[in-house]
């Protein structure tokens, strides 16, 4: 019966582990692309017309639950279009870097999770001259991560993602610190290295 509860943990950890790689590898993958959509010269504009905003307006509610906001910033960190209007004209406050990964061959920077936001920034190259000229950066929503374990697992279950460290960076919500007698791990492995997860 243990062998079969360990089994049965092991298939549960690697779909979990599974789960968040894509989940992870798809959020890259949004703001890779997207910051290299023509639309983002306008940073050099100030966005005057407002398209990069409704743009980013428009993508923040396409992906409502994952993004709570979308920015573009100058080079000295001012917001040039956003998907908070009110956000405007103010300086994006840096949050503390915490790993950077290579997706097709330009590094997207990940910051610290702060109140359940991670950031991720990607530089928006100019179009001739290939030099950076601004930012974009996506507020993901980590409660999302939480969910995704949640949704996982049963009443007699819980789940937790770590980093390197062994630090708790989501749990469901019946994890406990508390040493469990059954368990199993799985590093994620995937598209792209999330150092620890």
């Amino acid at each position: 019966l243990k062998k079969e509860i360990l089994h049965d943990l092991q298939t549960l950890s690697a779909t979990m582990a599974a789960d968040v790689e894509r989940m992870m590898f798809e959020r890259l993958q949004n703001v890779q692309s997207w910051s290299q959509l023509g639309l983002m010269q306008e940073v050099l504009i100030g966005d005057v017309d407002k398209r990069l905003s409704i743009f980013l307006s428009e993508s923040q509610q396409g992906y409502h639950q994952e993004y709570l906001a979308l920015h573009v910033i100058d080079l000295k960190r001012h917001v040039v279009a956003s998907s908070r209007a009110q956000q405007i004209g103010n300086i994006l406050t840096p949050v503390p870097d915490w790993f950077a990964v290579n997706l097709g061959g330009r590094p997207l920077q990940l910051s610290m999770i702060q109140q359940d936001v991670l950031g991720i920034t990607q530089s928006i190259e100019d179009a001739y001259t290939h030099q950076p000229i601004g930012y974009l950066v996506a507020e993901f929503n980590w409660h999302v991560i939480k969910k995704l374990l949640n949704d996982s697992v049963s009443q007699q279950a819980s789940a937790a993602l770590f980093d390197e460290q062994q630090q708790v960076l989501a749990a469901s919500n019946n994890w406990t610190e508390e040493g469990h007698a059954l368990h199993v791990s799985n590093a994620l492995q995937g598209k792209i290295n999330l150092p620890g997860w």
